[in-house]
């Protein structure tokens, strides 16, 4: 496998891509990049179409970049290189969490770091335990079977009225 350089604005996306990028995701890439510098390539075939990376490309577009490392796979064709497309994305999404293992890295890492994960912030407070489930009280809660009176007043002609009298 060979990476080589090209410029940013010879990679062409391709138009039947199946897989959709939020701006939340995008702006993710983006941080990621800057943090942490690229670390994984696009893959594009000899026609410079995009197989993989559509929201890394972007990203990094976002950033300014000219010039990309790209893998260009002279390999695939036709309906194996539409299934590379596909599996390049579905497969990682198939795997699971050691939620032990991954509670022992984020606790290791320093708060601001955290953020770079990907992970939310609520993400990362359940996952650490530090989101308290436990059940309120019913005085601070409230009687959710008891309306307040909900005063309206009529425009015309001034009068004031409870909306629970109208239901």
């Amino acid at each position: 496998m060979v990476i080589v350089q090209k410029d940013i604005n010879e990679i062409i996306n391709y138009e039947h891509n199946a897989r959709t990028h939020s701006n939340e995701q995008i702006e993710q890439l983006v941080k990621s990049m800057r943090n942490f510098g690229i670390n994984d390539p696009i893959e594009i075939g000899a026609d410079n179409v995009v197989i993989s990376g559509h929201a890394r490309l972007e990203a990094a577009k976002r950033l300014g970049l000219t010039q990309i490392d790209v893998i260009i796979h002279h390999h695939l064709s036709g309906s194996k290189r539409e299934a590379y497309m596909l599996a390049a994305n579905k497969i990682a999404m198939n795997s699971d969490w050691n939620y032990s293992m991954l509670k022992d890295r984020l606790t290791i890492l320093p708060e601001e770091d955290r953020l770079l994960t990907g992970f939310g912030t609520l993400e990362i407070k359940e996952i650490l335990g530090q989101v308290n489930f436990e059940p309120g009280e019913l005085g601070g809660q409230g009687q959710l079977d008891v309306l307040e009176p909900k005063w309206v007043e009529c425009p015309e002609c001034q009068h004031e009225f409870d909306a629970r009298d109208q239901l």
